[in-house]
């Protein structure tokens, strides 16, 4: 018999646009529920987004558009708070008559927002019996005002919060949720690789992800420039949006980054700002290294770009950010900094960058780690599990 048969799962997917990181790993959960014999639905926003539409459909779930426009902010005038109270009791409306339809046995909650935005809604629905399960891929907000609202508002109407980390669930419990209705669940890598991968260049550092302050790439561009004046042949490929349009503070900050490197013989000729790119493996795989210097206050989740650089067999020196250190062990797979600082990335980099053999060795014992830390069945069994946990059963 089916391990999911008997589930009836309805998906908010609010605020899901493209297929990044967030709504990757929310599709490998509904895969996993379809694939067990449950039934899913989703509530789309009202934009209907092709990609995420498209990719419910290849998996076999129906989905619904909901009305959801207005962003959860605090409204600055009359106008906003009224167009925010019609769009939230259009959304909740359309819950519930999605709900009558399918009868669920649980709402699936990929982030915290959805909560927010359905909670007259979950409300009724958990006076019906009906159970909600919340996956957290990031750190609830610190701050005694965000407190408030997980233990007054949020943790009225979820009955299981599944987090993607120790540290997503540590920092959970420090804002009043029960341990007993928490579990971790370590993301999974999604794909595999199905043509061969270039062959690594020695010296080749490797960052992928968003060029903002917290991801500290300011940091990891003076790490290079200290490896350089130390004789380190290595250079830098930057995957990550450098035109794409953002805030004032972060296109300055981008700026400062080109202007750093531009102004700098040290660093002009090794550093290459590659953009945004759909398909990362390449670039990984070219490299020696992965590195993801990201500051403390960023609060790392289970972060993909560590994942990706596993399946195309890289280490990774990460900074002690969030979840970060859950994801490497320490001089086997890849290197945990000291501190954040430049110096401590580049004396982590130059671990691997000076010695051949242990970069090749430790890149293949990161490749090894995905089957047996962060596999698909592993996933697909856990989440299975904590369906079941929070209809108060046995999977």
């Amino acid at each position: 018999m089916q391990a999911g048969r008997g589930i009836r799962a309805l998906a908010v997917l609010d605020g899901f646009y493209t297929l990044g990181g967030l709504e990757r790993q929310t599709l490998a959960v509904l895969r996993c529920l379809l694939e067990a014999g449950a039934r899913v639905e989703c509530l789309l926003n009202y934009l209907r987004p092709e990609p995420i539409a498209e990719a419910l459909d290849a998996l076999g779930a129906t989905w619904t558009v909901g009305h959801h426009r207005s962003p959860l902010r605090r409204p600055r005038r009359p106008g906003q708070l009224l167009g925010m109270t019609q769009d939230l009791a259009r959304t909740n409306g359309t819950l519930l008559r999605v709900a009558a339809r399918l009868r669920p046995t649980h709402v699936f909650l990929p982030q915290d927002r959805c909560a927010l935005r359905a909670m007259p809604a979950l409300l009724r629905l958990r006076r019906m019996g009906i159970r909600s399960i919340m996956r957290l891929g990031n750190a609830p907000e610190p701050g005694r005002t965000h407190r408030l609202l997980w233990r007054q508002g949020i943790d009225r109407v979820v009955d299981r919060y599944v987090c993607n980390s120790r540290f997503i669930r540590r920092e959970l419990l420090a804002h009043g949720v029960a341990e007993a209705k928490t579990g971790v669940v370590y993301n999974a890598v999604t794909r595999s690789v199905c043509s061969p991968l270039p062959d690594p260049q020695p010296g080749r550092v490797v960052f992928l992800g968003q060029v903002i302050p917290s991801k500290g790439l300011h940091h990891l561009i003076e790490a290079v420039g200290i490896l350089r004046r130390d004789g380190v042949p290595v250079s830098l490929d930057v995957v990550g949006d450098m035109d794409g349009w953002t805030t004032p503070a972060y296109r300055a900050y981008r700026s400062e980054l080109r202007n750093r490197v531009g102004g700098d013989p040290q660093l002009r000729d090794c550093v290459r700002f590659l953009g945004w790119q759909d398909e990362v493996l390449p670039y990984l795989a070219r490299a020696s290294v992965h590195c993801l210097p990201s500051l403390e206050g960023q609060r790392e989740g289970l972060a993909g770009a560590v994942l990706e650089a596993k399946l195309a067999g890289r280490p990774s020196v990460v900074t002690r950010s969030g979840a970060l250190p859950e994801l490497v062990e320490h001089g086997v797979d890849g290197w945990i900094c000291s501190d954040f600082s430049p110096g401590s990335l580049a004396a982590g980099l130059a671990r691997f960058l000076r010695d051949e053999g242990a970069c090749t060795r430790a890149g293949e014992a990161a490749r090894a780690s995905l089957s047996v830390r962060f596999g698909q069945e592993r996933f697909r069994s856990r989440w299975l599990e904590e369906f079941g946990a929070a209809l108060g059963r046995d999977s």
